[in-house]
Order: structure tokens, then sequence, then C-alpha cells
């Protein structure tokens, strides 16, 4: 038993009026709570308040939610027990009985679940003797015989125990016990997640009322995350799941960066490759190829390049966090994970409508497609961040910079004023303000039409990948558990030819030079391949048929169509349509160049143009399939033709282009108006200007001798950019 004087300090502090336990017991909890502290010291022996107040949760008198609220309380610090704890180092006194789960090394009582990871539950413990209450993370039961995530556990103990930083909750023991049990504990952080704080905000905009935390209060609280973020990058290490629920804000102001489960170190390879369970939700952690939550995702990350990911990707999703503090409204707000992935894969995210221009520009840049064009740090993204604070970056400033239509505008008129010597005059005055009225307006209706032509590209190359991502899930699907069709018949190259089983709408195409279907794949062994096993998978994939068919033939409101589809397995089996009987003997698609390009990679890959006799431009898609373990199963492939992007969309009829070209992301060209035919060499695009906003894929206004500008449109798909050259005087004149 304690000495007499703790009990007696309880029992005073456990009045019915007692302050603390009044915020959270009802009076009727309140009334009595005297005796049950009596009853409670006689069956342990122990004077500890949050072993007690747990007590009365599992007596059924108070509830989980009161529970947690009163463990979470912080009085004076308790010296109650300090002679029965010396007695005890001393060997002269023994342990307290407690009604609480102990942690595996018996350091801590387990108070109460205050929450859920991914991997584990998180509990309030209390450490025996020293009275400090922690976060204490354990693994839930369902993991500990799972190897792969007890080790990606122990990683974020280690990790989290090794950064130290004032926004990273230190890490004070880790325990190991028999049978898988492991948890450490942390500093316990009063508070509520940056989620919460939001949820609170958007319900009270919803309601007309005034934010309680204004936007300056919430950029404080992002520049924070920043610096720590940008302190773990510099340590190596990166994050991968930073998100409005892993940041918690305290009592007192300070800002915390949580669960570090998911973080790696860069430039190095995944220990732990694969994990066992996967949400539904796009707000909850998902592992597996895609590790991360999905609305918080980088392009990147959501196609599963784990191995190349660096600090940039991090970087996206608090260019998406700094949207949602600025806005109130998710960046992402699919409703489901497959829905979120898709958008994160090909870097789509609601508009920014309101909030400052410069913060508008700054997310754009942090949530750039390629990791290239983003900032070169986090810590770059935090100091133009803290110079919008300052005052340093000026709304005017910051559209001049990135309106491109502007400085056309601008550099027009004073060019027009200057030469039209009608400066001083009223009447001129007069004449040149209707003028500047009716120029105004031209240009802008020449700009929304230039900006249209580079959506219209971008969103067709967009739907291309949106298709080989259908086309690849389906077939990885089918590889792994689908079912045969072993009704269907495989047609292989001689079954085009004269005497063969020919389908019935085999007919010459006059580009290809050949026969061939568009209903019916042809199939083909590589020399050497196992054929019974592949036969088995071909009457699995066959079952993708009507698919083919709809991408290659085209389906109105569906997407444009391709030109072919090839899918290649890691054994050497070959589906393609249009199906034809023109492959040579020995084919084999491990060898082709869009099957080489993908293998080992993750997400869409395009190729390099090409011309094919009676075909024009081609340029192919493709994409890895992969195992949930990582291996490989094969390749699915697109061709398209790109005639009509050269012909139609890079220089439309009605507007004053001179010229126009599409570039890679290198600022090389790629299709040039004048000349659609026939694909330049890949040389660079002679204006270094055009290049440097092209590498940067930022829109760019360039002006060039004679009143001429050169237009910069990057398109978000490919990296790509379009730029168009127009002859200003036709552009403003008359």
């Amino acid at each position: 038993m304690p000495p007499a004087g703790g009990v007696i300090l309880w029992v005073v502090s456990t009045r019915p009026d007692d302050p603390l336990l009044s915020q959270v017991l009802t009076p009727e909890q309140l009334d009595g709570l005297a005796e049950d502290w009596q009853a409670f010291v006689s069956r342990t022996g122990s004077a500890d308040r949050d072993l007690f107040v747990q007590y009365l949760h599992q007596q059924g008198l108070i509830s989980h939610d009161q529970l947690v609220a009163a463990l979470r309380l912080r009085g004076r610090p308790e010296l109650t027990d300090i002679r029965t704890l010396d007695l005890r180092i001393q060997g002269r006194g023994s342990s307290e009985r407690t009604y609480a789960t102990m942690s595996p090394a018996g350091q801590y009582a387990l108070l109460g679940r205050i929450g859920f990871g991914a991997m584990g539950e998180v509990l309030v413990g209390k450490d025996h003797d020293l009275k400090r209450k922690v976060a204490y993370k354990r693994l839930t039961e369902k993991y500990r015989r799972e190897d792969a995530v007890r080790q990606r556990f122990l990683a974020e103990a280690q990790f989290t125990a090794q950064l130290d930083h004032p926004s990273i909750p230190p890490v004070y023991s880790l325990e190991l016990g028999s049978g898988g049990h492991m948890g450490y504990a942390m500093k316990l952080i009063e508070g509520q997640t940056l989620r919460e704080l939001l949820d609170v905000e958007r319900v009270r905009r919803g309601e007309g009322r005034p934010p309680r935390v204004g936007l300056a209060d919430r950029l404080e609280l992002f520049l924070r995350v920043c610096d720590a973020v940008a302190y773990a990058h510099s340590r190596g290490v990166l994050h991968r799941d930073l998100k409005p629920d892993n940041v918690m804000v305290g009592r007192f102001g300070a800002t915390y960066l949580m669960d570090w489960g998911l973080a790696r170190l860069i430039g190095e390879e995944e220990e732990v490759r694969e994990l066992p369970s996967r949400s539904p939700h796009p707000l909850r952690t998902r592992v597996g190829a895609a590790v991360g939550t999905p609305a918080y995702m980088s392009p990147e990350q959501a196609r599963g390049n784990n191995t190349t990911l660096d600090g940039r990707s991090d970087q996206y999703a608090l260019g998406l966090i700094l949207q949602e503090l600025v806005t109130l409204e998710p960046a992402v707000a699919s409703s489901s994970a497959a829905a979120a992935l898709e958008e994160a894969a090909l870097a789509r995210r609601g508009a920014m409508e309101g909030g400052p221009v410069t913060l508008r520009r700054i997310v754009d840049r942090a949530c750039a497609r390629r990791p290239e064009a983003r900032f070169p740090d986090v810590a770059s993204l935090a100091v133009e961040v803290r110079r919008f604070q300052r005052g340093e970056l000026s709304e005017g400033r910051a559209w001049l910079q990135g309106s491109v239509g502007l400085l056309i505008l601008v550099g027009a008129l004073v060019a027009i004023t200057l030469s039209s010597g009608l400066l001083g005059s009223g009447i001129a005055i007069f004449v040149g303000t209707y003028a500047q009225d009716q120029r105004e307006a031209r240009m802008g209706q020449i700009l929304v039409r230039l900006g249209e032509q580079a959506l219209r590209i971008e969103r067709e190359l967009q739907q291309h990948e949106q298709t080989l991502e259908v086309l690849a899930s389906g077939a990885g699907a089918l590889l792994l558990a689908g079912t045969p069709d072993l009704q269907a018949r495989l047609l292989e190259p001689a079954d085009f030819a004269p005497g063969g089983l020919q389908p019935i709408d085999l007919a010459l195409d006059p580009r290809l030079d050949r026969p061939v279907s568009r209903s019916e794949p042809v199939f083909a062994l590589a020399p050497g391949a196992p054929r019974a096993r592949l036969l088995a998978a071909a009457h699995r994939l066959v079952r993708l048929r009507s698919e083919l068919q709809r991408v290659v033939t085209g389906v109105p409101g569906q997407g444009p169509r391709v030109d072919a589809v090839h899918i290649g397995t890691a054994d050497g089996l070959y589906m393609a349509l249009p199906g034809h009987g023109a492959l040579d003997e020995g084919y084999d698609p491990r060898r082709e160049a869009w099957y080489r390009r993908a293998m080992h990679r993750s997400g869409p890959v395009w190729g390099d143009l090409r011309s094919a006799p009676g075909q024009g431009l081609l340029i192919s898609c493709s994409r890895a399939l992969h195992s949930p373990g990582g291996s490989l199963l094969g390749v699915v492939g697109v061709e398209i033709a790109l005639n009509h992007l050269a012909e139609a969309l890079l220089a439309p009829p009605g507007l004053p282009i001179e010229e126009a070209w599409l570039l890679d992301k290198d600022g090389r060209i790629l299709l040039v108006a004048s000349s659609p035919t026939t694909p330049p060499a890949p040389a660079p695009h002679p204006d270094p200007a055009v290049m440097e906003a092209a590498i940067a894929g930022r829109s760019a206004g360039l002006p060039l001798p004679g009143g001429r500008w050169r237009l910069v449109y990057p398109l978000g798909a490919l990296g790509w950019s379009y730029v168009a050259e127009i002859q200003g005087p036709v552009l403003i004149g008359g």
C-alpha cells in the first residue's frame, strides 16, 4: 500500500468539484467519486490517478470517449508514491497491481486506445516509474506474424527516433516481446489533427462565419511542416505519406509531423517490398505497389516508381496540402482510392479557385506533373511562401510574370504607343483608348483559342494514357487470376493467310498494304517459349478482345482510337490487334523497343516519333505489368498516329500562326506544323528561351524582332510543350 499521504492527496483532488475531472465527468459520475477511489486503492494498492480513470472505464462507469478525454488532462506533476518507488528500487517493495494491460517490457501501463494507423494502433501509456503519459504505438495482432509489416514497423520506430526536430515527436523507447509483440513510446501530443482543424473551418465557412484560424495562421502551420520535411530530406529520409491527418497541431501552437510508417531512405532500394493491406478509401494510407495515401500522392508515387522517388515527391503532396489550406477544399476529391490514384497518376487536381494569385502560382509549381518542373527542394517552396507572408511577392508582379497574354498585350501596346506619336493629345488618347479596347479584345480571342488548342492536345494525350492504363489493368488481372475462355479460337499468323481460318472482316488496309482484322487479334509464341503454359495465358488474355476492339475501332465519346495494341508477356506470348499475318518467323515481342522501353519502369512510357510508310507519324506508349510481389508479367503497348496533331491541332485555321512546334520535355522538336509528314531529327529548338521554358514546364510569351511573338504552353500529359509563333502586327492591327 502507498503511504497514507498519497491517498489523502488524491481523495482531496477527487471530490465532486474537482477542477480537472469535472471537465470530463457528469455531476452524477462525480458524485461518490471518493468512494470509488477508496475501492480502487484497496483492490490495487495503487494511488495512480490515470489507472483509476481506466478502472472506472473497465467497471462501465465512464465511456471510452470520457476515458480518452480524462487521460489527456494535464494537472500538477504527480509525486504521490516516491517513497514506494524508492523502496522498490532498494528491493524492499513490489510493483503496483493494476487492471491495465502492460507493454511487453512492463514499462508502460496501456490505458486506452486513441487512434489507428496503417499497421498498428496508438494507446495512451503511462510510465510506471516516471509517471509520464506517452503515446504508445503497437503492432496490431493481425499483423504480428507478417514479416514485412513487422520490419516496416521497426523501420518506422528507427526513422522517427533518429529524426531530431522540434516538429517531429521524440521516441522514448522501443519494446520487443515474444510472439511478435512490439511497440514504441513517444511524446503524447495534445491537440487536433490538421484534418480536424480544416473540417472545423469548412463548417464555419458553410455557416457563413469567419474563420477561427485565418490564412496567415494556416500558412504558418504549413511552414512548420515544410521545415520538418526539409530537415528529414536533409537526412536522406522521404516521408511518402504527407496529409492533413498526419499533422498534429498542439494546444499551445506546436506543430508535429506524425506517422513515419512509410518513410524510406532516398536513393536506396526498398527493403520491404510488399505489404498485405490496401485500403479502398482515398484518404487512408495504402500499401502495395503504390505506397501512400491516394488523394495526396505525386504522379510518380501513384505509378509505383518507388525506387526513383526523391524529395520532390513529398513536395507535390505539400502543394496539395497548401491548396487545401488556402481554399479549404481538398485538391483531389475522388470518392474511391482507385479514382484518386488515377487522378494522381495524371497530376489532376481541382481548380484552385479563390485565394491570392501568388499562392496559386506557388501551388502550380509545387504540383507540376514533372518533378524537374517543381521547386528544387522543399526549402525553396517554404522560402516562396515566407516571401508571400512578408509581402515581398506582390500580386501584380506575380500576375505579370505568370500571364503569357498580359506580357504580349503590354509589349504590343507599348510598341504601338511609342511608334504612333500620339502622346499628349486628348483626341489621340480617346482614339488610342478605343483602339486599345479593340486590340485587347482581339488579343484575348487569339490567346483563348491558342490555349484551347494546347488543352486539346494535352487532353488527347492524357486520354491515350488512360486507355493504356485500362488495358494494362485488365491484362494484369487476367494473367494473374483470369478464367480461361477455352471456347475462344486463337488465331496465329498463318490463319490470316490464304487457306487459313481468315476472320470474316479480314480486308486489305491500304495504309499497311496487307490484310488485317479489327475484330480478331493475332497470337504468336516466341521460339522456345513454353507452349502449353502460354496457350493457357492466351485463353485468359483473349477475354480482352472486346476491349481491344473498342480502342482500335474507336467509340464516339470514349476517347480517341489507337492504331494498334500489343501485349507481350515475360514468357514470350504475343497478342495484337489489328490481327494480321505479317509477323516474321521467330518473332519475339521481348525484343521490341516498346517492350524493352517499359519493362523496367512503372507507369506509361512514351517512345520516340517515327515515320512509317503509308501510316505517317507514329508514336508508341507502353506500360509494364507487375505481380503484387514486383515480378514482371509483361508489357502492354499502344501505337498512335499523330499526323492529325500537326495538320489540325498545331496550326488551326483562322489564327495568324507563322509556325508551330511540339517539343519534348528536353526542348527537342517532335513535330513541325509546316512539315507534318516527316518528323524532324530530334534536335533542340533553335530558340534557347523556348527551350528553357519547355524544360521548366512553364508558359511563356517571348518577343521577337518585327513584332512577332513565340508562345509556349506546357502540356502536362508527357511533359511536352506546344509552341506557336504569331505575327504581332497581324494580331493587333486595324
